[in-house]
C-alpha cells in the first residue's frame, strides 16, 4: 500500500466503497 501517494489511496478506498472498478487490486497490491 506504500506504492500509492495517500491521495491515491483514498480514492481507491472510496471506490472499492462505491463499486470497485478502477483499483483493479491496486489497493491489495
Amino acid at each position: 500500500l506504500e506504492l500509492q501517494p495517500a491521495g491515491s489511496r483514498r480514492m481507491a478506498a472510496a471506490d472499492f466503497l462505491n463499486g470497485y472498478d478502477i483499483a483493479d487490486g491496486d489497493v491489495f497490491e
